[in-house]
């Protein structure tokens, strides 16, 4: 086998990793920072001072972070968070998450039960629980 064999042979290699590399940049969304910077812009603009979670909001679009954990009162909040903070809640001013699993519950819901807090810009920046009982079936919305 000569050298240019070699290299050619490493050209489907190459391109096959940078397709791999772009596509996983592209689901996890260009305008995404690191965990690291989510966490310290949710401390220094979110008021968070005790993390509890973090988690890759993917649905919907656009993709955030969502960073919640307590403010120097003690009260929880939740810290959207793309490249910089989008909005930021007091997650007393709505319903809790077991107030929206038993509201899912009694309207029929099955276990297992997926649930996760969005914040959705184009629909004039309202928050709301996605409550599903399947993990691919359209979400049933109870806004705060």
């Amino acid at each position: 086998m000569t050298i240019f064999s070699k290299r050619a042979s490493l050209v489907p290699i190459i391109l096959i990793t940078a397709f791999l590399c772009f596509s996983c940049s592209s689901v996890i969304g260009p305008n995404l920072g690191s965990e690291s910077q989510a966490l310290l812009l949710a401390q220094e603009k979110g008021g968070i001072v005790e993390v509890e979670t973090v988690e890759i909001c993917y649905m919907p679009e656009p993709l955030y972070r969502l960073v919640i954990g307590l403010d120097s009162r003690g009260e929880r909040k939740a810290v959207w968070i793309d490249t910089d903070v989008r909005f930021v809640v007091d997650l007393s001013e709505g319903i809790s998450c077991s107030k929206a699993l038993e509201i899912a519950r009694n309207r029929g819901f099955t276990e297992p039960i997926y649930i996760h807090l969005i914040y959705q810009p184009s629909e004039g920046g309202k928050v709301f629980w996605r409550i599903t009982d399947a993990p691919h079936e359209a979400p049933r919305k109870h806004e705060l």
